[in-house]
C-alpha cells in the first residue's frame, strides 16, 4: 500500500497557512528563505478525503454528515502511531471528550467535509 506523505504548515508569527507538497517546499516559500523550523506548526496528511475530495489533514475539523453533523479534530496519537479524530463536544457524563481512531472510521470520515482548521477556524472549537 502506497500513502502519499504530505504536509501543511501553520506559521506561527505570520498567521499564514502554507500548503506545500514537501518539507523543501515550505523552506522555498518561507520568507527570505531563512526558515526558523521552530515557528511552525506542522500537519501531516492522513492519506483521507472528504466527501468533496478535500485532503483530511492532522488539525482539520470535519463535520462528519454520517454521525448526526458531529464536529471531529483530526489529531495525531502517537502512543498508538495513527490518526484519530476528537469529538468537540463534551461527554459530560463520561468528563472528557469521546475518541475514536480514524483508522476504524474511515467511511464516516471521508463522508464528512472539512470545514476548517484548529489554527484559521478557532471559533468552531467553541461551538
Amino acid at each position: 500500500m502506497n500513502r502519499e506523505i504530505k504536509f501543511r504548515a501553520w506559521d506561527t508569527t505570520l498567521f499564514k497557512m502554507f500548503e506545500p507538497r514537501t518539507l523543501r517546499d515550505i523552506a522555498k516559500e518561507a520568507p527570505n528563505n531563512g526558515v526558523n523550523w521552530y515557528q511552525f506548526e506542522m500537519m501531516q496528511y492522513t492519506g483521507l478525503k472528504d466527501k468533496n475530495g478535500k485532503e483530511i489533514y492532522e488539525g482539520d475539523i470535519v463535520n462528519d454528515m454520517h454521525d448526526c453533523e458531529q464536529l471531529h479534530q483530526i489529531i495525531w496519537n502517537g502512543a498508538k502511531a495513527c490518526f484519530e479524530r476528537r469529538n468537540l463536544k463534551y461527554d459530560a457524563m463520561l468528563k472528557q471528550y469521546r475518541q475514536s481512531p480514524v483508522s476504524a472510521c474511515v467511511k464516516t470520515t471521508s463522508q464528512g467535509v472539512v470545514i476548517g482548521n484548529i489554527y484559521e477556524n478557532k471559533e468552531l472549537l467553541d461551538e
